[in-house]
């Protein structure tokens, strides 16, 4: 019997657009921005923000030697935060309806920068304070120190949480992250283009 939910953030609950980024990137000057992703040491620095081993301020300074830009701290995080789209509201109502029959957690591969631009818009957009007043407990990986499809960071969530795999289902939209929960015991369920989470938890 299921009990517990775990989601996945972005593609899941929020839309995200990573070429938003790039192309906020690119107006800010950055020559080639599309292609930063491969680049290995600003890639380098993108995993490595994500699993906390940047601070905010150490990020930036980095990113600004690696690229060039020279603008302020708050242009570079609207830039960043550009794929962040908008928490559709059907999603989040039925977050809300679920969490009255199952215990709820969001696990994310995430970064201050982001959790701190994301939280604002639940709240300025939908009421809801952050997500952690949404669902029963968020986990980022830049709080864990590791992220999805690490082992580590279910277990991580799982200690945390006292929750059972085998009582809990996993919703993601990526392949290798289900891969990774479902070899812990975790039921799992796919979110894509052909099938929204609205459509995933139909029957629950």
């Amino acid at each position: 019997m299921i009990k517990n939910l775990i989601f996945d953030l972005g593609g899941v609950l929020l839309n995200i657009d990573f070429k938003k980024t790039y192309d906020a990137f690119y107006a800010l000057g950055i020559y080639r921005a599309n292609e930063l992703n491969n680049h290995p040491e600003v890639l380098e620095l993108f995993m490595a923000l994500e699993v906390g081993e940047y601070s905010v301020n150490a990020f930036r300074d980095k990113f600004r030697l690696l690229t060039g830009y020279s603008d302020s701290d708050e242009k570079l995080d609207d830039a960043f935060n550009a794929l962040l789209m908008d928490f559709p509201p059907e999603r989040i109502a039925r977050v809300q309806e679920l969490a009255t029959k199952y215990n709820t957690y969001i696990l994310s591969n995430t970064n201050a920068i982001h959790c701190k631009h994301y939280n604002q818009m639940l709240n300025d957009d939908l009421g809801i304070k952050d997500l952690n007043h949404l669902v029963d407990k968020a986990y980022y990986s830049h709080e864990l120190g590791v992220k999805k499809p690490d082992y580590e960071i279910y277990g991580r969530m799982i200690e945390l949480s006292g929750i059972l795999p085998g009582e809990s289902l996993f919703i993601d939209d990526r392949e290798e992250n289900l891969k990774a929960a479902r070899k812990l015991g975790f039921d799992v369920m796919l979110v894509d283009e052909e099938h929204t989470i609205l459509e995933v938890l139909a029957d629950l």
